[in-house]
């Protein structure tokens, strides 16, 4: 089952998660404030690298970043974390992690094409 949380600001920036299985896609997480994120929406890593693919241990405490999409001239690439797609997702996991990559993708794809610079 796919929980999925999206809140879009008054000024564009998109902050969303989506979990499905010990996976989740979200909105990269650069400061910490009082166990909440607090985003630094104008920083470099936000622009280039704003979406992550996390897997989650089996008791949803730890997570590691499996891949992760960067901003780039023709719109956003996904990138893997070296072998971590070989290594750490099962022939079954892919199948429920395809669509829900294909779903990021086409909605940064979206952002994309709304906040490039003419």
């Amino acid at each position: 089952m796919m929980v999925k949380r999206e809140r879009f600001l008054q000024n564009g920036v998109f902050d969303f998660h989506w979990r499905f299985g010990r996976f989740e896609i979200a909105t990269v997480r650069e400061k910490y404030t009082n166990d909440e994120f607090r985003y630094d929406n104008d920083s470099e890593i936000r622009r280039d690298i704003p979406v992550e693919l996390v897997k989650w241990d089996e008791e949803h405490r730890y997570c590691y970043v499996v891949a992760w999409w960067v901003r780039e001239e023709e719109g956003y690439a996904l990138h893997f974390v070296g072998a971590r797609p070989f290594d750490d997702i099962s022939p079954d996991e892919i199948a429920d992690i395809w669509p829900q990559l294909q779903a990021a993708q086409t909605m940064l794809d979206a952002y994309f094409d709304a906040t490039r610079t003419i």
